[in-house]
């Protein structure tokens, strides 16, 4: 099994005969399509092929499940047991509202998936993780979210996916992710996160979705500056203020998103006037302005 998992990390699908002792493997091959046939019910074979668009090895809600199949958490709980029944998943002693399936089971069910159905089962995913982490966002609670850090990525690698297939959920998720990464020492990753959407906003973006792009990097450079390893501080806050002057120049039409680029700018010019060889008095008559 482990080995099965590891051809899988390397791209080589599910099929077992790429590797060099077949026979084991081909059992597999063949039970695979039994199993999931012996399901027999149709609602439960959707239930498994579902669980193809979470985020491989990592934990997953019943709540999120009955999201993307769209039904009620009553029945998305009985699936899940008879899931679980047959070896096709199992529960977490530690949590037991939390589901794990292995990946090898997992790449089965996305591969049964027609196009169509992957489309919208993955924008089902997307969609419930963005809305449950705006939730806990406004809640000032995004830190229940630490769990979920493996379906919020999952989610933001699809929205990107594709020369940007979802430009504006993949921009919600890195809004509302913010608090949580950097509450995790994600810096970095935030960071990357912003110069993905960044990019892709200059590639394809409307004109308010690339001033939002700017703006978020410029959010997500102010929040590198204060990292301790590895950051150039000053040259962060530099480019910080640079990615605002930007989207102010972007968002002239739009006064909310104006205002709050004009505070971070603020916020941004008063850090630097705390650093060494910065005209202290200028950078915060500037920040005052």
């Amino acid at each position: 099994m482990e080995q099965v998992a590891h051809k899988l990390a390397q791209g080589l699908g599910v099929d077992p005969t790429t590797l060099a002792d077949v026979e084991p493997e081909k059992r597999l091959e063949a039970i695979l399509p039994v199993s999931y046939e012996a399901l027999g019910d149709a609602g439960l074979q959707t239930c498994f092929r579902a669980l193809g668009s979470f985020a491989p090895e990592a934990p997953l809600t019943t709540a999120a499940v009955a999201a993307v199949t769209g039904n009620d958490i009553e029945s998305a709980k009985q699936q899940l047991k008879a899931l679980r029944d047959r070896n096709l998943l199992r529960r977490l002693a530690d949590a037991p509202d939390r589901w794990q399936q292995h990946a090898i089971l997992r790449a089965f069910a996305l591969s049964l998936q027609p196009p169509p159905e992957r489309l919208a089962l993955a924008e089902g995913h997307a969609s419930y993780y963005l809305a449950a982490m705006r939730q806990a966002d406004d809640d000032q609670t995004y830190y229940t979210m630490a769990p979920d850090l493996p379906q919020l990525r999952h989610a933001f690698a699809w929205a990107v996916g594709e020369e940007g297939r979802a430009l504006g959920l993949a921009q919600d998720l890195l809004g509302n992710c913010a608090n949580l990464l950097q509450s995790q020492n994600l810096g970095n990753e935030y960071l990357a996160w912003a110069r993905k959407t960044w990019a892709l906003a200059q590639k394809r973006g409307s004109q308010r979705e690339l001033g939002r792009a700017w703006g978020s990097l410029g959010n997500a450079l102010q929040n590198a500056a204060t990292l301790i390893f590895g950051q150039d501080r000053a040259g962060r806050l530099k480019e910080a203020l640079a990615a605002y002057d930007e989207a102010l120049q972007l968002r002239r039409d739009v006064p909310l998103d104006y205002a709050t680029t004009q505070n971070n700018r603020a916020n941004v010019l008063s850090d630097l006037a705390s650093l060494p060889g910065e005209d202290r008095a200028g950078r915060l008559k500037e920040a005052l302005a």
